[in-house]
């Protein structure tokens, strides 16, 4: 069950979502099936609790936004990462992709380096955190990256999930 600071958190993220999507009025546009303007903004609307934007409208709004803001926030209250898909491919050999994978790990433990010292009591500032947590990112999506270009091709025949 969501506590009341959790819904309040929902509604703060589809506020900015719906912004970033040009407006409630562009989202009527955007959504597949929520016609009523008014009603993005009663998913933002704390004054609104039983009021939530639809999973099938978020995953929209999200798409439009390029972003996957909507989803994010949901998958963190349950306990997860999202994290972009990769590129099916990545360009170059397998070696180049080993060195690019090597590249984005160097640089997120360089940049996680400094605060790990427990005794030196140093928090990151917010953009160095910014920061961090963009070369961590960067870090799993070139090793998902080369995963993917390491596993074998799927074939439309295999009966995959």
């Amino acid at each position: 069950m969501l506590n009341e600071l959790e819904r309040r958190g929902l509604k703060a993220v589809v506020s900015v979502a719906v912004k970033e999507a040009g407006g409630q009025e562009n989202c009527t546009a955007i959504s597949s099936r929520i016609r009523r303007a008014a009603a993005f903004s009663d998913y933002a609307n704390v004054e609104h609790p039983a009021r939530h934007i639809p999973l099938d409208v978020a995953i929209e709004i999200d798409r439009f936004n390029r972003n996957g803001r909507l989803v994010r926030a949901g998958a963190r209250l349950l306990g997860y990462l999202l994290i972009p898909m990769p590129r099916p491919r990545m360009d170059g050999s397998k070696v180049e992709v080993l060195a690019a994978t090597i590249k984005e790990t160097g640089e997120a433990v360089a940049a996680i380096a400094p605060y790990l010292d427990e005794a030196s009591n140093r928090l990151p500032s917010p953009s160095h955190r910014c920061h961090t947590i963009r070369q961590i990112d960067e870090a799993i999506e070139a090793l998902l990256a080369a995963r993917a270009r390491l596993d074998p091709p799927k074939s439309d025949d295999e009966g995959g999930e």
